[in-house]
């Protein structure tokens, strides 16, 4: 997904946070994936994750992020309780 980005690599990164926390802040409608209130952890760590990766800043911080922002939907009911009542 970096590799697709224009820019700079600060640019890059910047620009791939802005988008998962698009995918955080509008579970309903996630834009890259099609899915439906899939941590983007998951997608992230899978199996297509390069780990070598982790060793430089960068990719630390983006890992980081990602993580921060799945505590914060786990913390934070509003993000997602509207789609439970909804489904039921």
């Amino acid at each position: 997904m970096l590799d697709k980005m224009s820019g700079d690599l600060w640019q890059r990164f910047a620009n791939l946070r802005l988008l998962y926390g698009l995918m955080y802040g509008q579970p309903e409608e996630t834009p890259l994936y099609g899915r439906r209130n899939r941590p983007v952890e998951r997608m992230v760590s899978g199996s297509i994750a390069r780990r070598h990766l982790l060793q430089y800043e960068p990719h630390k911080k983006l890992q980081r992020y990602i993580k921060d922002m799945n505590q914060l939907y786990k913390n934070e009911h509003a993000l997602y309780e509207q789609i439970l009542i909804t489904r039921v």
